[in-house]
């Protein structure tokens, strides 16, 4: 399970758990306040204190089990259905034409070890995002065997809202990425290689420093003993 969707499992889990503490330390109340007031009348007050307190305690930890029990399962279902939704939208295999005042992808012209031509960053689309991988100093994103291997920090846009790797929330945006399919990718005048996803949202990768120099900002691995394209 990704870091993204253990920690909201967990939120969910904790959630679900605290209401049913709280839904069950005061729904027991009325139960348990007969026999205090029995115990009262018979002059045993503090005996009846103790059961109040013992028979509300039971039901809140009773039902915080139930809670936690109930919110995994809300949690589960929720990851299954966020996912399904992330990739439910049918895409082209096949990389389109750049649109006007774009530059094409970076293609490479060198074989792999069967002749065939290596997976370009074009290839990608089409393919689903399956696993963020954090390194020392690298980010491989899985695509159902080839993976990519960053060298820079993308920015992600979700929802319209842009987050930078580096900032907080930003591995949290990434890692929600997982599951989307490419929809297609551009190579921007500014050098930037944009991944967008079919569901809107967007990768963007730089390629180029300010001062003009191209730095290696990612690699396509295609597999084990393949050829490794370069961006």
């Amino acid at each position: 399970m990704s870091e993204f969707y253990r920690l909201r499992r967990t939120t969910i889990k904790d959630v679900s758990g605290y209401a049913g503490f709280i839904i069950g330390f005061f729904g027991s109340a009325p139960f348990a306040w007969p026999y205090l007031v029995a115990q009262a009348e018979d002059g045993d007050f503090t005996r009846g204190v103790w059961h109040f307190l013992l028979i509300i305690g039971a039901g809140a930890i009773v039902c915080a089990g139930i809670g936690l029990v109930f919110g995994a399962g809300i949690g589960w279902v929720w990851e299954r259905l966020h996912r399904l939704r992330r990739g439910d939208s049918p895409v082209s295999e096949v990389a389109r034409p750049p649109h006007r005042g774009e530059a094409a992808l970076p293609q490479t012209k060198r074989q792999g070890g069967d002749g065939a031509p290596p997976l370009g960053p074009e290839q990608l689309v089409g393919r689903r995002l399956d696993s963020v991988t954090f390194r020392t100093d690298t980010i491989e994103l899985g695509f159902g065997g080839p993976f990519v291997r960053l060298h820079s920090h993308p920015t992600i846009t979700t929802g319209g809202v842009r987050h930078r790797l580096s900032e907080t929330g930003g591995r949290d945006a990434l890692c929600a990425l997982i599951g989307a399919t490419v929809d297609r990718m551009d190579l921007t005048p500014g050098r930037t290689i944009q991944v967008h996803f079919a569901d809107g949202s967007s990768l963007s990768i730089p390629i180029s420093t300010p001062d003009g120099a191209d730095p290696v900002a990612a690699q396509v691995v295609p597999g084990v003993s393949a050829t490794v394209v370069v961006w």
